[in-house]
This record gives C-alpha cells, structure tokens and sequence, in this order.
C-alpha cells in the first residue's frame, strides 16, 4: 500500500482499492511494455500475479523493463505494424502457455505537431501504421486466441485525441479515433462470446510520448495544455494504469465498448 499513498488526494484512495486486485496466473499480453503505461502496466501486472508476454520494438529497453520478472514472463522484440511478427508472438504465446486471457494495446507513437497542411504523406502514414494497424493486427489475433478459450479480455490504449479534434495532431487524433470505433466493433461482435473490450482515453501524462509532443511544441505546451484542463494538472502515469487494471479484472465485469476518458475534466468543460 506504500506505493498508493504517493497519489493525489481522492486517486490515493483508488489506488489502494486497486492494488488488492489479483490477476494471480492470468496470461497478459502488453504491447509497448519497453516504456511509459506500458512499462508501468507490467510492472503492476506481474505483483497482482499475472504472467505477461511483453512486446516492444526496442528490446534492449524491453528487456531492461523485464529484468525482474523472471519466468513469470516472456519479452519479445515486435513491429506491431507487421502482422506476419504478431501472428509469431502469437504462436509463442499458444507455445509456452496456450491461452490469453487478456491483452492490452498500448504500443503507440506521438506525432510532431502540424497541421493537416503540413503533414507529409510518410508522417500520416506512419501513425496510421503503428498506432492504428497495429492494434487491428494485435487484436485479430488475440480474438482468435480468446474465442478458442471462451472469454477474455481487450484494452486499448486510445486518447482523448480520440474523441475530441486535436489540433496539431490530425494524423494521431484519426488513428486513435480509428482505435475508439475497433474496440466498439469488437465489443459488439463478441460480447455474447465472453470477451469484453473497452479503450482508456488519457489526456496529457508525464510519460515519453509526452516528452515528444512537448519537445515539437514551439510554445510552452505544459502551460497550454494545463490551462484547459479543470483539474489544472495533467495526469500520473499510476492513475491511468489503475484505471486500466480495472478495467481488465473481474470486477468490472458488465463494461464492453466503452471509451473511458482519463482527462482531468478536459472534455468535460
């Protein structure tokens, strides 16, 4: 419970709820796990019990991420934008442990701030390859491995660039909006399956896809960015990931297709 007291005021409380969550021998597929949510999310994973099969394209961070866990968990160097790679790591997965029981798609890329004009053909490309594709790609499969187990779990990682338009950031706001409508689609078509799958839509979070907008931003986008928000703060990287513990354990059992916005009160206002 130490770790729950460093939160802030209602969010210490929260995190002292969820840290009593177990996922003792649950297999959980993390994509992005080298860093950010995704490092934090594994980390969190591995003291409820799970073991994880951790996928990022920089291994050598992957591995320094996973230095601890032991055979508790498998780390695996994927371009998610390759759907012959997932289909691998899939395979892998069927290997060591035959089932998943849930998956979180949290690989993702920030895009340099410009406008729609501005963007060049690769840049659009780009994020629509790993922050859209790739979460198809993971999803397609880790559907498969839940039909043949009879129920399971999917979170992606979207944005309030999901629901919300976001100025200098058109090409990263259509993926995640792109990821918003899958996790409906798929909640739809497989709710009577067993498998529910929901989105968390953070706002702005200390993590290093932050530190990327942050450093293309030509003004002071901390103080820009906190001036909308009525929380007047941005986010932790520990209360969105409480979140999306949630949201993955049995507890929120009767939730499939929601988008569930971690912003401060952003678009709320």
């Amino acid at each position: 419970m130490e770790r729950a007291a460093r939160c802030l005021g209602d969010a210490c409380i929260f995190a002292e709820v969820m840290l009593e969550i177990s996922f003792e021998r649950k297999v959980v597929f993390i994509s992005g796990a080298a860093s950010g949510f995704g490092k934090l999310a594994a980390e969190r994973f591995y003291e409820s019990g799970a073991r994880l099969v951790l996928v990022d394209l920089n291994l050598e961070a992957l591995l320094q991420a996973s230095a601890g866990f032991g055979d508790r968990a498998i780390a695996l160097q994927c371009d998610v934008t390759s759907s012959e790679q997932l289909v691998s790591v899939f395979e892998q997965i069927r290997a060591k442990w035959g089932v998943l029981h849930i998956a979180v798609n949290n690989a993702g890329k920030a895009q340099e701030l410009k406008n729609l004009e501005q963007l060049s053909d690769t840049e659009w490309q780009q994020m629509i390859d790993i922050n859209l594709s790739g979460v198809f790609f993971a999803m397609r499969e880790q559907i498969k491995m839940m039909l043949a187990h009879g129920s399971g779990v999917i979170v992606n990682v979207a944005s309030v660039a999901g629901v919300l338009g976001a100025p200098g950031l058109g090409a990263y706001g259509a993926a995640k909006h792109g990821v918003v409508g899958l996790t409906r689609t798929a909640a739809v078509e497989h709710a009577a399956d067993g498998i529910r799958v929901n989105a968390v839509c953070p706002g702005f979070s200390e993590t290093p896809m932050m530190t990327a907008i942050r450093d293309s931003a030509s003004g002071d986008l901390d103080t820009s960015a906190t001036s909308r928000i009525p929380m007047g703060r941005i986010s932790t990287p520990e209360e969105i990931v409480q979140a999306l513990l949630w949201l993955c354990s049995e507890a929120n059992s009767f939730m499939t297709g929601s988008s569930v916005v971690l912003d401060g009160g952003l678009t709320a206002s």
